[in-house]
């Protein structure tokens, strides 16, 4: 049977590789073939999408473009207004002061005036819609170039439409002395019973105690802006050679390529036009803007063409504002692209068959070497199968782990020499006899139990556990064991035991404990220095935000740098905290010169934007000392027993200070007192405030870590010494109790 089996073995290795790469090189080629397709079509699908997408990008960047454009000119509107009436104001002031300096010597002041009311009076501009008026102390009109009848009059009561006494305004500016704008709500013409909004500007003219004004209404002003606005939209579309059409609400054309439809109504029969197309481009509008595929007609001499256009709108003006592309011209260079993939395709397909023949060519010269080499080896297969078979039961059996094979039951099988050694049994026949719920410590076996049923019912591969074992002579055998699945056929055949002696490692565990310990601090060390790159990152983005703020002319170029040096200062040396505090228990800094009034200053910059925030004041004594320590640590020491005492006041109503209080004793020691109002820590939890992991805050809140590595960096790094208690005290008039932290660092010089 065996030797049956060993020549198909044989033929297979003499005839199967040659087959299994003539076989593989045909299927290879096949979804090499269809790859290529595939990816064919993904490349031409990519190019349209890009195209396409690129040019929508275009369209949309564009009518965003005239949108910000006509913001800004519309924001901008009345500033120009309000320096445009300002200028011409001054014109005629200069001209009225030049008329009379020039005649002051010659003429009485009456003709004078004459001469400036004749002057001042003939300046109409704004196409007849602008002139100047003059108004005395009293409130009488004394200029009123387009209703003479008004001119000697008294206006002082005068009311606009919504009751404002405006000539009040102007009685008051001449009063002061002064200049000023003016916005009332006025009728165009005697016949109109509309307000219309207008703004004015008064200047005093000092040699009569007079007022020369001027003013414009603010719809004749808008009207020429967009007029204004929609010029340099037609220039763009002749300089660029793009394609802005806008459309009012009421459908009115105001801008377009084909000029002849300019002032046409879009939306009546009338319209030579699609009328669908221009309602469909006012709701999309109306809507805030979007892409629109559809026939156009409207260009004068050229046939209806599909289109796609991308509509925005400024709603302020009730405008719709649109721009587009011709379908046609895109799928043109698409097609043409399309045709070069295809070529380029063609070709790369014919050199891989090329190159796979060869291969395939290579292969099966190689698989007639490989087979022969099968071959030889393959005899020496069955004596190589026997050593291994022969090495594996010396390695079960003589291996220093100790090995048991049991069934589902838990019956042993097999144990090695190492197991029933361990075990104090003289040879292994003994433990056959037995089941592990036998020799186990009746305390481990119902948890084994449940670990072993879940191994046998293949809800787990594996299990580890420490358990005791009970020896032949009834003594227990501290053991590591790790039970693993041995399958035959996809079927749970038997359980693999593997066990270890571990009497003598559990006596170094208190030991290896506190180097884990050590470890683990240094780790969440590492984890704080993490979590504090996050200010980092809002310290660098708030001078992004200066620097918008300068485009904008929001910020003066020395604040603008002033602040920007503060920022990057604090980003600076904030990331070098960082990298002082994950090196904390392997420093290697050396110690500097600085004083405590320096000391101070650096504290503050990193944590006084947050309690300004919070509103709590900090109350500075610090003796101008020039000290040699490490200024980084005694930085964090002191953020930390502040951020202690503003987590503190969180939920405190009233005053918030913290006291910092610095001085030298005699013994040459720095003592910092810092103290706060927030009520003190409780008196049982105070004991532990320095105990690693300790904390009154929510997990997701705090480590406990904090005040603990205060005392490490002291005690350990500073040879310092650190109290905390809580004190009653006196502060202008008022009496408070809060937290007192004293820290005491010897041998500073």
């Amino acid at each position: 049977m065996f030797y049956k089996i060993e020549k198909k073995l044989l033929f297979i290795i003499k005839f199967a590789p040659s087959l299994l790469i003539i076989l593989l090189s045909i299927f290879t080629t096949y979804f090499i073939e269809q790859s290529y397709n595939q990816q064919l079509k993904d490349e031409i699908n990519f190019t349209t999408n890009f195209y396409i997408k690129l040019n929508n990008e275009q369209l949309e960047e564009d009518i965003i473009k005239v949108q910000e454009y006509i913001e800004n000119e519309d924001k901008n509107s009345q500033k120009k207004l309000k320096l445009y009436i300002k200028e011409r104001v001054y014109e005629a002031h200069s001209i009225a002061t030049k008329i009379y300096e020039d005649n002051k010597n010659t003429k009485s002041k009456e003709e004078i005036f004459q001469l400036i009311k004749t002057a001042l009076g003939s300046i109409i501009y704004n196409e007849g819609r602008g002139y100047f008026f003059i108004d005395d102390i009293n409130g009488f009109n004394l200029l009123q170039p387009l209703n003479k009848s008004l001119e000697n009059t008294d206006l002082s009561e005068t009311k606009d439409l919504k009751g404002y006494q405006f000539k009040k305004t102007i009685m008051q500016t001449i009063k002061d002395k002064s200049e000023r704008f003016d916005t009332y709500y006025w009728p165009k013409n005697s016949d109109d019973k509309k307000a219309y909004e207008k703004i004015s500007f008064y200047k005093y003219f000092a040699p009569y105690d007079i007022a020369i004004g001027t003013g414009e209404y603010i719809i004749d002003f808008e009207k020429r802006l967009k007029n204004e606005v929609l010029e340099y939209i037609h220039n763009l579309n002749k300089s660029s050679k793009s394609y802005i059409f806008i459309l009012h609400s009421t459908g009115e054309m105001l801008l377009h390529q084909n000029e002849l439809l300019i002032g046409k109504n879009t939306l009546s029969k009338s319209y030579i036009g699609n009328i669908e197309n221009s309602k469909k481009f006012i709701q999309i509008a109306q809507k805030g803007g979007g892409f629109v595929s559809y026939t156009n007609s409207t260009l004068k001499g050229i046939d209806s063409y599909k289109k796609t256009s991308y509509i925005g709108t400024y709603q302020p003006w009730k405008w719709t504002i649109g721009t587009g592309y011709s379908n046609q011209a895109l799928e043109k260079i698409i097609a043409k692209v399309k045709l070069s993939l295809e070529k380029k395709h063609d070709e790369s397909f014919k050199e891989i068959l090329i190159a796979s023949s060869i291969i395939t060519v290579l292969l099966l010269i190689a698989s007639l070497v490989l087979s022969k080499y099968l071959e030889t080896i393959f005899t020496n297969y069955k004596e190589r199968i026997k050593e291994e078979e022969k090495e594996f039961r010396n390695l079960f059996e003589y291996i220093t782990i100790g090995l048991s094979i049991c069934d589902v039951k838990g019956n042993f099988i097999n144990v090695n020499s190492a197991f029933h050694d361990m075990l104090g049994y003289k040879n292994k026949e003994e433990l056959l006899k037995k089941s592990w719920y036998d020799i186990s410590n009746d305390e481990f076996i119902k948890t084994e139990d449940k670990s072993f049923q879940e191994l046998i019912a293949k809800k787990i591969s594996t299990y580890t556990i420490e358990k005791s074992y009970i020896k032949e002579d009834g003594t227990h055998l501290d053991a590591l064991i790790t039970a693993n699945l041995l399958r035959y056929k996809g079927e749970v055949h038997n359980i693999l035991f593997s066990i270890i002696d571990i009497t003598d490692i559990k006596a170094k565990d208190k030991l290896f404990f506190q180097q884990s310990k050590m470890a683990s601090m240094g780790e969440m060390i590492a984890n704080i220095a993490h979590q504090w790159r996050q200010p980092l990152s809002l310290i660098s983005t708030a001078s992004s935000g200066l620097k918008i703020q300068k485009e904008y002319d929001n910020l003066d170029d020395e604040s603008f740098e002033k602040s920007l040096s503060a920022i990057v200062n604090a980003t600076e040396y904030l990331s070098q905290t960082i990298e002082d505090f994950k090196n904390f228990f392997t420093p290697k800094e050396e110690k500097e010169f600085f004083s405590l009034n320096t000391l101070y200053e650096k504290t503050m910059m990193l944590v006084s934007g947050e309690l300004i925030d919070k509103k709590i004041k900090i109350v500075p004594n610090i003796e101008d000392i020039e000290l040699h320590s490490y200024q980084n640590d005694l930085i964090q020491i002191l953020i930390n027993i502040i951020n202690n005492s503003k987590d503190a006041f969180k939920d405190k109503e009233g005053d918030k200070v913290i006291f910092i209080d610095a001085s030298v004793t005699s013994e040459k020691n720095v003592i910092l007192c810092i103290r706060d109002n927030a009520g003190g820590i409780a008196e049982d939890i105070l004991p532990k405030i320095f105990e690693p992991y300790f904390t009154t805050k929510y997990k997701s809140n705090g480590t406990g870590i904090g005040l603990y590595m205060v005392m490490e960096i002291i005690q350990k790094h500073m040879n310092g010494t650190i109290k905390v208690e809580n004190k009653s005290f006196e502060y202008q008039g008022k009496y408070y109790k809060g937290t007192e932290f004293v820290i005491n660092i010897p041998s500073l010089d």
